[in-house]
């Protein structure tokens, strides 16, 4: 049996936190899109949909109760089993399968559509299934439902398929309709000005050009962010400023400046 915590890095007391933080790094090194090893990346989400999820975490992490429920092949798991038994008064359904895919801020703003396929428990057997993902452009779902289509026990209602989007972006971040990214000036450039070749989401460049002093924090706001149901959010660049180091003449320099200005006053 593979060893999922050890696939992500994490130990076996590791929080939720900790592993989705674990899967978003591992993701960015080996997302195929990205030149990442298409093996290792499916064997990342693998570990990912089964510790993410605290029901198959816990059969995960105790196999040999897990082997007990198939042998006696209750189907969609103890759950099912134990409502069939008693005959409550609750709604009845097969029980939801988890599963995870990560996208980064492009996709997420273009749309993204693709037939996905996955194992899921059909009376007791393991067979393979295939949907179709189709997230709008822009969508605001971090969690996609597609009824029916998680694991199957006759008589009742299936599961769901509940897949979680998880965004790989390190570069941008989503708020709304609007991104943030920083922008790093160093401490010269944030008082006589700047030129930059601003990265938009679509991987085009904007030149832009400040001419006036600039405060860590300060905001440059470009009408290009997601664009959802025919309205375009904004990207917005926080300014921040970063030291530099100066030699003992340009520090000479800086202090007769300082002590010219002072002397104004």
């Amino acid at each position: 049996m593979k060893n999922y915590y050890d696939i992500l890095g994490v130990s076996k007391n590791a929080t939720q936190e900790e592993i989705k933080k674990a899967y978003r790094n591992l993701s960015k090194k080996y997302h195929p899109d990205k030149g990442g090893d298409e093996a290792k990346f499916k064997e990342i989400s693998e570990a990912y949909s089964v510790l993410s999820d605290e029901n198959k975490k816990n059969q995960y992490d105790n196999p040999y109760a897990e082997s007990f429920y198939q042998d006696f092949n209750f189907g969609g798991g103890f759950d099912d089993f134990i409502n069939g038994f008693f005959r409550t008064n609750r709604p009845r359904k097969a029980s939801n399968i988890n599963l995870s895919i990560s996208l980064d801020i492009k996709q997420v703003s273009d749309g993204y559509k693709q037939n996905i396929s996955y194992f899921r428990n059909v009376n007791g057997k393991q067979e393979k299934n295939t949907v179709e993902l189709n997230i709008p452009a822009g969508s605001f779902d971090s969690r996609i439902v597609i009824p029916g289509a998680g694991n199957v026990v006759n008589g009742i209602p299936n599961g769901d398929l509940l897949i979680e989007v998880v965004d790989i972006s390190h570069q941008f971040k989503r708020s709304g309709m609007d991104i943030y990214t920083e922008l790093n000036i160093n401490q010269f450039e944030s008082i006589i000005g700047f030129e930059r070749d601003l990265i938009l989401i679509d991987g085009q460049t904007k030149k832009i050009r400040v001419d006036k002093p600039t405060f860590d924090g300060n905001q440059i706001t470009i009408n290009n962010g997601i664009n959802y149901k025919g309205r375009m959010g904004k990207t917005i660049y926080i300014i921040k400023i970063n030291p530099v180091n100066i030699n003992q003449d340009d520090l000479n320099i800086l202090k007769e400046m300082s002590m010219k200005y002072a002397s104004k006053k």
